[in-house]
């Protein structure tokens, strides 16, 4: 099950909480191990708050080059961003379908979490940063994801028996 924190946060917002992670010693990690974490989030929004560096996890997959909160203590991040106008919806996700591992990182989430709190304003079930509210008064459209990057919906015709 988990417990998650969301957030509207500005790139430099988004940068201030990582540096907020690496601070109490998180590592921030893409989930590709041969892939760095990009400095702007609209690049590549996903990441991990990882407890310990790449060299101590336990990467899976075939070839194994991903690594996960479920083996390994680390918090899933869905990074905010400001791209064209549009906030994007982030999230920090604590998992403790790993019962062991989801109590190595909770420590660190609830630090997370006090930080959010503290350092941005509540925005109805949602944190904004400083920056993202000064965009929000500048007319930046809050949104869960950009428009250049929402998933595709596909539907699927129920009126047609499915031939197998």
């Amino acid at each position: 099950m988990g417990s998650s924190i969301s957030f509207f946060a500005s790139n430099q917002d988004q940068l201030d909480l990582e540096a907020y992670a690496r601070s109490i010693g998180l590592y921030v990690l893409d989930s590709f191990i041969n892939r760095e974490v990009t400095p702007n989030p609209a690049d590549r929004p996903g990441c991990l708050f990882s407890k310990y560096p790449i060299e101590h996890l336990h990467p899976y997959g075939d070839p194994p080059i991903q690594i996960a909160e479920v083996i390994d203590p680390m918090l899933s991040v869905r990074r905010a961003y400001y791209k064209d106008g549009y906030l994007v919806l982030g999230a920090v996700r604590w998992n403790n379908d790993n019962k062991k591992v989801g109590a190595e990182i909770l420590p660190y989430y609830r630090k997370i979490q006090r930080w959010i709190r503290k350092n941005w304003s509540k925005y109805g079930d949602f944190y904004m940063g400083p920056e993202a509210s000064k965009l929000v008064e500048k007319g930046a459209q809050r949104v869960n994801f950009h428009p250049d990057h929402t998933p595709t919906l596909r539907f699927v015709d129920t009126s047609k028996p499915i031939v197998r």
